[in-house]
């Protein structure tokens, strides 16, 4: 199965938020596919979470690292 993904759901896992648990089970066996734009969608929220002092840049870039790590097809957008 294929799923696709937005930022706000990477966000949510990567972040920790309450619903992490749950996406991680729905999306367990599937393969998540998110447009190329998550890249940049990605990181500008992390940058802006550490231009409101939500997180500190340690946080920032240890929540890039973990968003590394998450397997994504990439997939154009017609």
């Amino acid at each position: 199965m294929r799923i696709v993904v937005d930022t706000s759901t990477v966000i949510a896992v990567v972040a920790g938020e309450a619903e992490k648990i749950k996406l991680i089970e729905l999306t367990k066996d599937a393969t998540i596919v998110a447009p190329p734009s998550i890249d940049w969608e990605v990181g500008n929220a992390f940058s802006a979470m550490l231009k409101r002092s939500r997180i500190n840049l340690k946080q920032a870039i240890e929540a890039i690292e973990v968003y590394q790590e998450i397997s994504l097809e990439i997939v154009e957008i017609n």
